[in-house]
């Protein structure tokens, strides 16, 4: 088995690992090699078992601006790819607290 060179190594191919291997490769100078390792399938581990939430409603400002912000980049990927990607959105109720 011959050696394999990478620039760039991620191991795990779930939604972080493919997220940063996106990420990488979107901005890496031409030419770079990016290897992600998997176990398994792409996907197929805790990231496709998790409920995967991406509720609005969050306690925090910045945590609301990090939600906010991955629908934005949700939807520019999706003009990327020019691909609707699996995403249902849902709505969210929560009790107010008097």
């Amino acid at each position: 088995m011959s050696a394999q060179v990478s620039d760039v190594l991620i191991i795990g191919g779930g939604i972080l690992g493919l997220s940063c291997a996106w990420s990488i490769a979107s901005s890496a100078p031409k030419g770079c090699r990016i290897t992600l390792l998997e176990a398994n399938t792409l996907s197929s581990g805790t990231t496709s078992q998790a409920a995967a939430l991406l509720t609005r409603a969050r306690p925090s400002h910045e945590m609301a601006r990090l939600v906010a912000t991955t629908f934005e980049a949700i939807d520019r990927l999706e003009t990327e790819l020019n691909e609707s990607l699996p995403l249902r959105k849902s709505g969210q109720s929560s009790p107010l607290n008097q």
